[in-house]
């Protein structure tokens, strides 16, 4: 059985909260979603890609991700334009081998301004590096993507 809930005395930290009592509903849920904003503004956002390796290239398609992904991605990273960044590889998929690309912003300003930010360490004029003249059509397709923010 249950113990029954002791009183609130009026020496309780609960009497603080009584000034708010008197405040309209439509204030305090302002001031809770202001709260709230202001957290999911400052949550960390990461954008993930998936791609499948085709017709065996797995070699090409490592080679284009580390020559050119990885490249604007730890420039980025030094210039604070992004809070992270991971290339992963499952080389035992059914489906054939895997690649994940997973880009991480600090909140959701820098992920709003991720265009303009990685045009600042791309080239213009950028040609990508790639293996044995294969352009990324022939070695890859990109089978998911998404933007997810850290509960």
């Amino acid at each position: 059985m249950r113990k029954p809930l002791p009183k609130v005395s009026k020496h309780s930290s609960f009497q603080r909260l009584a000034p708010f009592a008197d405040l309209p509903h439509s204030v305090l849920l302002f001031c809770v979603l202001a709260v709230v904003s202001s957290q999911l503004a400052a949550a960390e956002i990461s954008s993930i890609d998936l791609v499948r390796v085709k017709n065996g290239n797995l070699e090409e398609a490592l080679f284009y991700y580390e020559h050119n992904w990885l490249v604007y991605r730890q420039r980025a990273l030094e210039r604070g334009l992004i809070s992270g960044f991971d290339l992963l590889l499952d080389d035992q998929h059914e489906s054939g081998p895997l690649l994940m690309l997973l880009t991480k912003y600090k909140d959701k300003k820098q992920f709003e301004q991720r265009e303009e930010n990685f045009a600042t360490v791309m080239p213009a004029d950028r040609q990508p590096l790639l293996a044995n003249e294969k352009l990324p059509a022939d070695f890859r397709e990109i089978i998911s993507y998404g933007d997810f923010v850290r509960p």
